[in-house]
C-alpha cells in the first residue's frame, strides 16, 4: 500500500510514493562521477588488460523534453482540461487500478481507511480496510450482484448486494475531478518515474475554486488547503497527494489523502477463494418502497441468521430514524420499516406501520450488527 503522509513540498518524497526516482530535473540528467570510475576500475583483477566498467541507465526526459498531455505544460495545468484529459484516458482504457489512503481528522478522533479499487477483465473489486474491520468486495461481469466478505480478527460474515459500485465510484473520477478543478496550479516542478514512464509533477499554490474543492471533504469553507500531483505522458493523473481542512458547523475537519493510479489496461479481476461462501452464506434481502409511499418493504431471500442485537436504520430527505431488531431474522422473513413524524423508525410485519408519513426524496435503509453491515440499500422515490 502507498504510504501515508507524504510531505507536500518534497519531489524525492512523491518520487519515492510512486516507487520510482527522479528523472529530469528542471533540464539536466545524470551523469557518473569520477568516484564512481574509479571505484569501478579497483574493483578489477589487477591486470592490465582487464577493466572494470559501470553501465549507467538512461536518464529520463527533461521539463523540456517531457510530453505533456492534454490539459497539462510545462507552464501549469488547465484543470478542466486535464480531468477530461484523465476520464477518457482511463475510460478509454477499461480497467485499472487505485490505491487510496485518507485520514480523517476532527476534534476528538481520527481514522484512517486504505482501499484498493479494481476494474477488470473479469469484473470489478473492492477493499477496504479502517484498522478493525477488512471489506472485500467482488461482483463478476455479467451479474448485477456484488458479494461482500467483511473480515475482523477471526471472525467472517458475507453479504450480498443488489448492484456493484458503479465504475465512475471506484475510478475515483469525483474526487480527481474535485482536485483538479478546485486548485490553482504551479508550473511543472521535476519529471519523476511512474511505473514503466514518467510524470511531470504540480504542486498547488491556491484556491480556483471553493465549491469543487468541497467535494473532497463536506463543510462550509475552506480553511486550508495544499495538494501535489503527478501527471503521466500517458494523459492520466499517476498520483495525487492532499491535505485540505474544511469549516463544518463551527469546527475543523482535516483530510489527508493520497491516491495512486496504475494498471491502466492491464488489470484483471478474479474469482476470490471466498465467493462460494458469499453466495451461500450472503445475507441479501429483496427491497423496495411500499405502493403509498409512506414505507420500505425488506424481505430476506439469502443467508444465515441476522441476529436480534442488530440495528436496523432508515433515512429519507426529512430525517433518519434507527432501532434495534429485537427478534432475529431468517431467510423468507418480512418487514415493512418508515418514519413517524417526530422521526421515530416504525416497523412491522403485516404492512405499513401505523404512523407512519409519506417518504420524501429517497429511502436508504441499513442492517448492522456490530461493525458489520448486513444490508445496505438506497433508492430515489
Amino acid at each position: 500500500m502507498i504510504s501515508r503522509r507524504v510531505v507536500l513540498g518534497s519531489g524525492a518524497a512523491l518520487s519515492a510514493a510512486l516507487a520510482g526516482c527522479t528523472g529530469g530535473g528542471s533540464d539536466g540528467g545524470g551523469s557518473e562521477t569520477d568516484a564512481d570510475t574509479d571505484a569501478a576500475t579497483d574493483a578489477g583483477t589487477g591486470t592490465e588488460t582487464e577493466t572494470a566498467t559501470k553501465t549507467t541507465e538512461k536518464p529520463g526526459p527533461t521539463l523540456a523534453e517531457f510530453e505533456y498531455p492534454d490539459g497539462a505544460a510545462r507552464d501549469g495545468i488547465d484543470g478542466g482540461t486535464l480531468f477530461g484529459t484523465h476520464e477518457s484516458t482511463v475510460t478509454d482504457a477499461g480497467t485499472l487500478t487505485v490505491e487510496s489512503e485518507i485520514t480523517r481528522e476532527f476534534s476528538e478522533f481520527a481514522d484512517t481507511e486504505s482501499a484498493t479499487n479494481e476494474i477488470g477483465e473479469g469484473g470489478v473489486a473492492r477493499t477496504t480496510d479502517d484498522g478493525d474491520l477488512t471489506e472485500s468486495l467482488w461482483s463478476p461481469d455479467g451479474e448485477a450482484a456484488a458479494y461482500v466478505r467483511m473480515k475482523s480478527g477471526f471472525e467472517e460474515r458475507y453479504r450480498i448486494d443488489d448492484r456493484a459500485p458503479r465504475p465512475r465510484e471506484l475510478a475515483e473520477l469525483g474526487r480527481f475531478e474535485a482536485l483538479l478543478r478546485g486548485a490553482a496550479w504551479s508550473e511543472a516542478l521535476e519529471v519523476v518515474e511512474a511505473g514503466e514512464g514518467y510524470a511531470a509533477t504540480y504542486e498547488s499554490t491556491g484556491v480556483a475554486d471553493e465549491d469543487a474543492l468541497l467535494g473532497l471533504a463536506f463543510g462550509d469553507s475552506v480553511a486550508a488547503f495544499e495538494a501535489r500531483v503527478a501527471v503521466s505522458q500517458s494523459g492520466y493523473v499517476r498520483e495525487v497527494v492532499y491535505n485540505i481542512s474544511v469549516a463544518r458547523e463551527g469546527d475543523d475537519v482535516r483530510h489527508d489523502a493520497t491516491l495512486a493510479v496504475g494498471g491502466v489496461g492491464e488489470t484483471t479481476v478474479a474469482e476470490p477463494d471466498w465467493a462460494d461462501a458469499a453466495r451461500e452464506e450472503g445475507v441479501r434481502f429483496a427491497v423496495q418502497p411500499t405502493s403509498d409511499g409512506r414505507g420500505v418493504e425488506l424481505e430476506m431471500v439469502n443467508g444465515g441468521d441476522v441476529p436480534a442485537e442488530s440495528r436496523l436504520a432508515l433515512s429519507d430527505a426529512r430525517g433518519r430514524g434507527q432501532r434495534q431488531l429485537s427478534e432475529p431474522l431468517s431467510a423468507g422473513d418480512r418487514l415493512f420499516v418508515g418514519l413517524s413524524d417526530g422521526g421515530e423508525l416504525l416497523k412491522a410485519t403485516d404492512g405499513v406501520p401505523d404512523g407512519a408519513r409519506a417518504l420524501e426524496g429517497f429511502a436508504r435503509t441499513t442492517i448492522r450488527y456490530r461493525g458489520y453491515l448486513l444490508l445496505q440499500s438506497e433508492g430515489r422515490l
